[in-house]
């Protein structure tokens, strides 16, 4: 799934893995949250998620996660008004690309 969106303050539930975009339409410092639901390794033995998630900035990457993680937090400061954050979930893993199997809710907002 690819989207954009502009925002202020913003907050989506995605399924599968996901390139997703935000247009800053008010500066100042932000911070991006998500939380994850992924295959789990008693549900895939010797298969676990190798899920990663990425938080750019314009082009400019301000956080990788380490796979398999479920949750990040980054705080992205002094954006100004047509700044695009891009949050990017991927895998290597084939467990991870099946249907629904990763549930992703992320977090846009002002402030911390």
């Amino acid at each position: 799934m690819s989207s954009n969106k502009n925002t202020g303050d913003i907050s989506l539930n995605f399924n599968g893995l996901v390139n997703f975009s935000a247009t800053i339409t008010a500066a100042g410092d932000y911070v991006v949250k998500g939380q994850l639901q992924i295959p789990l390794l008693r549900d895939n033995p010797g298969k676990p998620s190798a899920v990663q998630v990425v938080v750019k900035k314009n082009s400019t990457t301000e956080y990788t996660g380490a796979a398999g993680a479920t949750g990040f937090s980054v705080a992205i400061p002094a954006l100004v008004v047509g700044d695009v954050i891009h949050v990017i979930t991927s895998s290597s893993n084939a467990i991870d690309n099946a249907l629904n199997a990763v549930q992703c809710q992320v977090q846009i907002f002002q402030g911390e």
